[in-house]
């Protein structure tokens, strides 16, 4: 006798009620709410921001050192941001309400153009720096300087949803 196969619809079910029971946890959860205040948040953005500029000043001065930290700490702060919005901009749609959903709307619509302003201005160092440094204006940027460029973009780009949501929404 084989045992059947779960199918992949049942999959499904299975997991959005484990990830419904996770969300039912995290809103009920009051352990962080000491973080969950506004100005909180907005301090919490402002010091995840900041470890990324000096996340960027490590890695363009090459201070290994000020990189690791700095790299370190914005991996903690966007843990604790996370944490302060309770992971509503992680939630399936299936999980969250109609307002939660526009709201999260509006913010993944803002992250997005974010993201786009990011990637932009990004191509236009890329194409100026290109066009200048053949005029000899100055020195061109190195592709492994490209390189960190983009990672600072990349992290910038993810943490802004989150960021978005916390610095905007009155009650999390």
């Amino acid at each position: 006798m084989t045992k059947q196969q779960p199918t992949a619809q049942e999959l499904r079910r299975e997991m959005l009620q484990r990830v419904e029971q996770m969300a039912e946890r995290e809103f009920a959860d009051t352990r962080f709410d000491w973080l969950r205040s506004l100005p909180r948040r907005r301090a919490l953005v402002v010091v995840c921001y900041t470890t990324l500029v000096l996340y960027g000043i490590g890695v363009f001065g090459g201070f290994a050192v000020l990189t690791l930290v700095s790299l370190i700490a914005y991996m903690a702060t966007l843990w604790l941001l996370r944490l302060a919005v309770r992971s509503a901009v992680d939630l399936p749609e299936e999980v969250v309400d109609e307002r939660m959903r526009a709201v999260r709307g509006v913010t993944y619509r803002e992250a997005f153009i974010g993201t786009m302003v990011l990637m932009s201005a990004y191509l236009m160092v890329y194409i100026g720096n290109a066009l200048l440094a053949k005029q000899g204006v100055f020195a061109p940027i190195t592709a492994d300087q490209l390189h960190e460029l983009a990672f600072v973009m990349f992290f910038a780009a993810l943490a802004l949803p989150g960021a978005l949501y916390a610095w905007r929404e009155r009650h999390v």
